[in-house]
């Protein structure tokens, strides 16, 4: 054969094995390709997300306004037009003169202030009143209980009963208790500060522990006033829930809140999800509407569930600030703008007709598709984040978020709930941790029968003093509601 033949078959040879080398390599960089996308992929939804974790505030998340520090925007100097005081529509709140004083003092007119003449003996022909609402002297008043001690002729010795309450040689009374309760659990005043409170109304020093002893017994008057709550929240037809941080000794423990215009009750445990909700003893048999901000052990207990959406919004807010989804902006017009029809519906006494909540659904339905189109490729991705999680729960939930379209009763948003727990975040502020998990549960239970109380418009001191005595009831309000 040929040498150069064979030198040309030697070449092929050699060529093909470069080329199936070749393509080898190939495929190899081709898959280390495919891995690379998908890790710069994964890269930069890490690096939006946490660019999204650093671009977050109380305007675009959940987190409180307290915790914007130095990225809190000033508040605008230019007047707003508008005049000082109480705007249009509110119901102002102003001092009425009694018709019943307490005391009148007549200024009588002696002389005539022209001529000098003497007026001493004529008749008033009218008077112009003026009058000044201010605090009697405050002082403890001092009840002595006497017991009659009486012998029988049959040698026995007879001593009348005290009082149930009346239980010490020398004791404080039940206002002294509903007192040191409103100002430690309704005003958030420590018990150093309590005792200070009361020795400069009253002039009698009492001891930090004389204000916790109080506490505890109102605290033991709670019981079967809880049951009354339990039982009006049980029967209520929509219920706003939510749960916070609730620091003891130092250790994160939860606060848990049910309630509504009229109630409330408050729950401490150391745990946040269902353990503690079915511990609170309402959900597990609730059959209404329960709203929330999508803590997902919620889910867990029947009846129907309606969405904050005030978190929503914020949420939304968050994407349009970190992604620029533009389905977001489309879903936050589109919940403001039916939140405000359906108000003016509600307050005209209205509801919105059959072919209005069709669109409504129809356009969030459509909202939710440009969205899942746009999102395509990290919908497809095992990495989870903010817009994607969003995305996928307007989907999953479109009918309890939307449930204030059709129900009537439903809020928009949580605000109940959140206006409710908020003070559980004041009193920490004032006072920090609270020392003892008893001290804690104390304060749960008196303030939910306060913040009860308040919204119901009743007389708290007295309230308080007659839960002292055993002698509280809700009553009417109880069998209305």
């Amino acid at each position: 054969m040929d040498e150069r033949v064979i030198t040309l078959e030697k070449r092929v040879l050699e060529l093909e094995d470069l080329l199936v080398s070749a393509l080898a390599t190939i495929e190899v960089l081709r898959k280390d390709n495919e891995l690379l996308k998908v890790e710069n992929t994964h890269l930069k939804i890490e690096i939006a997300d946490l660019k999204r974790q650093l671009g977050m505030d109380s305007n675009n998340s959940s987190k409180p306004p307290s915790s914007d520090g130095f990225k809190k925007k000033p508040k605008s100097l230019r007047p707003s037009g508008g005049k000082n005081g109480g705007q249009s529509g509110h119901s102002g709140r102003t001092l009425k003169m009694s018709d019943e004083p307490d005391v009148v003092i007549t200024h009588r007119v002696h002389a005539c202030g022209k001529c000098g003449a003497d007026l001493e003996n004529e008749p008033a022909q009218s008077v112009v009143k003026r009058q000044v609402f201010d605090l009697p002297p405050i002082e403890l008043e001092v009840t002595e209980h006497q017991a009659e001690i009486k012998h029988c002729s049959c040698g026995e010795i007879n001593r009348a009963d005290f009082p149930a309450n009346v239980a010490s040689h020398v004791q404080y009374g039940e206002r002294v208790t509903s007192l040191l309760g409103l100002l430690n659990i309704g005003h958030f005043i420590p018990y150093e500060r309590c005792a200070e409170i009361f020795a400069d109304l009253t002039g009698y020093k009492i001891s930090e522990g004389t204000v916790f002893s109080h506490l505890r017994t109102l605290e033991r008057k709670m019981f079967p006033i809880e049951l009354q709550i339990r039982e009006a929240l049980s029967a209520a037809p929509v219920l706003n829930a939510d749960e916070t941080g609730c620091p003891v000794i130092g250790k994160n423990k939860w606060l848990h809140s049910l309630s509504d215009p009229k109630w409330t009750l408050y729950h401490v445990h150391d745990k946040r999800g269902g353990e503690a909700m079915t511990d609170m003893g309402v959900l597990p048999e609730y059959k209404g509407v329960l709203v929330h901000d999508f803590w997902k052990p919620y889910f867990k207990f029947a009846g129907a569930h309606a969405m904050c959406n005030a978190h929503l919004l914020r949420e939304c807010q968050g994407i349009l600030d970190n992604h620029g989804g533009a389905w977001a902006g489309e879903m936050q017009n589109l919940l403001r703008l039916t939140w405000h029809e359906v108000k003016l519906k509600r307050e005209r006494g209205e509801s919105l007709k059959r072919e209005e909540v069709e669109n409504i659904f129809q356009k969030y339905d459509e909202i939710v598709a440009g969205g899942q189109n746009g999102l395509e490729n990290i919908l497809k991705c095992d990495v989870r984040t903010a817009a994607k999680n969003l995305l996928i729960r307007f989907a999953d939930y479109k009918a309890n978020i939307l449930r204030f379209v059709v129900d009537d009763r439903v809020p928009f948003d949580n605000n109940q709930a959140e206006r409710d727990v908020r003070m559980v975040k004041v009193k920490s502020k004032v006072s920090g941790s609270f020392r003892t998990m008893e001290g804690a549960k104390q304060f749960a239970a008196i303030r939910g029968f306060i913040s009860t109380l308040r919204k119901q418009g009743r007389d708290i001191l007295a309230s308080l003093g007659e839960a002292v005595k055993d002698k509280f009831a809700f009553g009417k309000i109880a069998a209305a509601e």
